[in-house]
């Protein structure tokens, strides 16, 4: 359970950026 928070950020990111 380490890699889920990590995707959880990626997967925001890009929503802001395309936002």
């Amino acid at each position: 359970m380490g890699n889920v928070p990590r995707l959880h950020q990626l997967s925001q990111n890009w929503l802001k950026h395309s936002g």
